[in-house]
């Protein structure tokens, strides 16, 4: 059981591998401009480059704790299952199959960023076969309900992240940033029914999530988003698009994530807020 403590203060829940990868390339470009001549098959090996990123993410935090009035104790990570062990799989074979890593990058930092964060004493969750996007809509699903419970209107949710998957889960206790502090709601249509929505018909490149027609337009996606339930299902329906929207939506709304992994982790993490 992995029980995480959070006092009376806001709550962080950071997804990991968006934030390794945001932090490794801020201080990749630093390092580019040092005249020092390292392959990037040795850079996690260089004190220069490592000293500087274990620097950036002290300050990263410490800028988190002052934009929402928070400590480290209320910082959660959220990482990532392998890859290839991810739940959406088994429905998709084709699921982020277009994603290419850079060739600048050195995937040896993961492990390396993870042993930093133990040693400074940071939660972190993770399960097999749930992606960090899956854990974080878990926990604050555990969140809400626990502040619920204690009646508790004070604290908020900030995610960190740059994924518009997020869209869907902001309310007012949840709000999504990246960490250039930007809020991604303004990405969105102000309505999480609808950014959800408009997400499963129009797709998502990133993810390898194809449209469900191909006369889909942005426009007709916002169109169809915008629709009552019962016309969209008629609409969906007399044009062919049914089966591929139920795949979308199984891929993308959090609500579809299978119950026997929603079960698991409801038996392996326990959230306990400070009354």
């Amino acid at each position: 059981m992995n029980t995480i403590y959070f006092n009376k203060n806001n709550i962080i829940l950071i997804d990991s591998s968006y934030y390794v990868f945001h932090r490794y390339f801020a201080t990749y470009r630093w390092f580019s401009f040092q005249n020092i001549d390292v392959s990037v098959d040795d850079i996690t090996n260089n004190e220069v480059f490592i000293t500087a990123f274990y620097k950036h993410i002290n300050n990263d935090i410490k800028k988190i704790c002052k934009k929402w009035n928070t400590n480290k104790d209320n910082i959660v990570f959220c990482v990532d299952c392998q890859r290839t062990e991810i739940w959406r799989n088994d429905i998709y074979d084709t699921y982020k199959a277009t994603r290419v890593q850079k060739n600048n990058f050195n995937k040896k930092i993961f492990s390396i960023f993870n042993d930093y964060i133990n040693s400074l004493g940071f939660k972190y969750i993770s399960q097999n076969r749930l992606e960090g996007d899956d854990v974080i809509y878990l926990s604050q699903k555990m969140i809400k309900t626990q502040l619920e419970i204690l009646k508790n209107n004070d604290i908020n949710v900030v995610i960190i992240t740059n994924d518009n998957d997020f869209l869907q889960l902001v309310d007012k206790q949840v709000c999504v940033y990246n960490m250039q502090f930007k809020e991604l709601v303004k990405r969105g249509f102000n309505n999480p029914k609808v950014d959800l929505l408009f997400k499963a018909i129009y797709g998502d490149k990133s993810d390898n999530i194809s449209k469900i027609g191909s006369g889909i337009t942005k426009e007709k996606a916002l169109m169809i988003s915008n629709m009552t339930d019962i016309e969209r299902e008629k609409y969906i329906k007399e044009s062919g698009y049914e089966e591929k929207f139920m795949l979308n939506m199984k891929l993308i709304s959090f609500e579809n994530i299978p119950k026997e992994y929603t079960d698991i982790f409801s038996n392996n993490v326990k959230i306990i807020l400070e009354n």
